[in-house]
């Protein structure tokens, strides 16, 4: 490659699933039994690339290995509802069976093996040297190494305990409580709680609520780990970095602890109405509190040189339970339905405004104490390196706060129109040389369908109809030119038209 060369990574990827189940009544009780099997493999294929350390010999594609997740789910759900019983009670039970399985896979040799390494010696020992001083592996993305794979499972057994009560014809009171245990999390439990006030005829609906919540750190989160190639931050040359599973020595070396369970708080409280016929309308406010969000650290290519040398790395990311963030919001949505001399409409708005802020960022110890202020300049705080401009950036504005939905539904026998746009607000995007503020966008989405049979529906249409992209990135974003569109608002894809006919059996 004389005149310097861009690696493809492209992927192969199989996803499959299965649901079977069965349901029935017995002594006035509903069950429904049922098991779901699903599995997705993503493997990697670098092309256009080389392993520098082949020279000549290197091909030019490599399989660099790839992953795989599978889950498998059996749930039991029964209910029951008593009209006699106040104004009507629903309850119901139920519990779940849950074994989940995370693989790696290593790639071929050529994808992550240095050739360059070859024994000499000196001063009359034998000793490993890089006598070629070249990158090894595939560019732009080292394979997976054998020492990289992995094959965890892990399994869940919940049981929940849910109540409905109408008190009387206006007042609807919920509770429910949800136990899990996880083999390698342990037991917990969290609960809801709800109402919902009918006044004006039931014109007029007040509701809120109240829950706690759980969330175990994903397979993926505590095992996944690898090496690919970067621009630093710091020199902005290319560099390989490591992302390193949550239980390596390099985690236990920089004292990230063990990944602990994210736990949440959240609150809602708002309306449903009709003021007028065929009008509805809703209104909600939330807050979601997350304590200890599990997030993947900045790279510590400077500050921690001497601790990473510990372990033989130059730059790392491992996943940690660093911040708590809350998130708060508003969603309104309207829908207006009327009848036509030929046909009906449907019309609709929706709108949402939501912010989600950093509450507190938690570094570990070791890393405070070993970090080396001299060695990134006064102006540069730990703060920055540990969670940085674009981490932060990425949990708080990766998507626009404000967003607009209007919808025309209109249908008239077998024939079916449907326009929609949205308007996605004003994004920050925390690029790779600085944050970037792209202007709010509209995009339009347009279908007519048609039933040819009761079973049969033809359907064509587009998405983004008229090809809208976002703004372009600045130069210093772009990486070096390559990436003109960054994947904000409604992405770098422009407008996808289709044919499609559904067929029901």
């Amino acid at each position: 490659f004389r005149n310097g060369f861009q690696p493809e990574m492209n992927s192969d990827i199989v996803d499959q699933s299965v649901t079977i189940g069965v349901e029935g009544t017995i002594g006035g009780w509903d069950w429904d039994l049922s098991n779901s099997f699903g599995r997705n493999r993503l493997d990697y294929q670098m092309d256009n690339t080389v392993n520098a350390s082949l020279l000549q010999a290197s091909p030019t594609s490599f399989y660099a290995g790839g992953h795989a997740f599978s889950q498998n789910v059996t749930n039991l759900d029964v209910s029951r509802f008593y009209d006699d019983v106040l104004a009507g009670v629903n309850v119901a039970f139920g519990g779940a069976y849950r074994l989940d399985r995370y693989e790696i896979f290593a790639g071929e040799e050529a994808s992550y093996r240095d050739y360059g390494r070859a024994q000499v010696i000196e001063n009359g020992q034998i000793v490993t040297r890089d006598t070629l001083g070249k990158d090894p592996g595939s560019q732009g993305f080292v394979g997976f190494r054998p020492e990289n794979e992995v094959d965890r499972t892990r399994t869940n057994v919940a049981a929940y305990l849910d109540t409905e009560i109408n008190v009387t014809e206006q007042l609807l009171v919920t509770a429910a409580g949800r136990y899990e245990h996880y083999s390698d999390f342990g037991g917990t439990l969290n609960g809801r709680l709800a109402a919902r006030l009918g006044l004006l005829d039931g014109r007029l609906n007040l509701r809120g609520s109240a829950s706690s919540g759980f969330r175990a750190p994903s397979l993926h989160q505590i095992y996944f780990n690898e090496v690919r190639t970067d621009i630093s931050t710091d020199t902005g040359q290319l560099q390989n970095v490591g992302t390193f599973s949550n239980d390596s020595e390099v985690a236990r070396v920089l004292g990230i602890p063990r990944l602990d369970e994210e736990r949440s708080q959240s609150y809602s409280a708002g309306l449903t109405a009709s003021p007028i016929p065929r009008l509805d309308l809703t209104v909600d406010a939330y807050q979601i509190e997350v304590d200890d969000r599990v997030v993947l650290t900045g790279e510590f290519s400077a500050g921690l040189a001497d601790l990473l040398s510990q372990v033989g790395a130059q730059s790392a990311q491992v996943f940690a339970n660093a911040v708590d963030t809350r998130t708060r919001g508003l969603d309104v949505v309207a829908t207006y339905r009327q009848r036509l001399p030929v046909g009906r409409v449907e019309l609709s708005a929706s709108g949402n405004v939501n912010e989600t802020e950093i509450q507190d960022l938690t570094i570990p110890a070791t890393v405070r104490q070993n970090f080396d202020s001299d060695a990134v300049g006064d102006d540069v705080e730990l703060d920055d390196i540990f969670f940085g401009r674009q981490e932060r950036g990425f949990l708080t504005q990766s998507n626009p706060e404000t967003k607009v939905t209007l919808s025309a539904d209109y249908s008239a026998g077998p024939l079916g129109l449907l326009l929609r746009t949205v308007r996605f607000g004003e994004q920050v995007r925390p690029g790779f040389a600085q944050n970037q503020t792209h202007s709010p966008e509209w995009v339009v989405d347009a279908t007519v369908s048609y039933q040819v049979t009761d079973a049969a529906q033809l359907s064509v249409g587009a998405n983004n109809l008229f090809n809208n992209y976002p703004d372009k990135q600045v130069f210093g974003n772009t990486y070096l030119g390559v990436f003109e569109y960054a994947p904000v608002q409604q992405g770098f894809n422009g407008a996808f038209y289709f044919a499609r006919l559904n067929v029901q059996l």
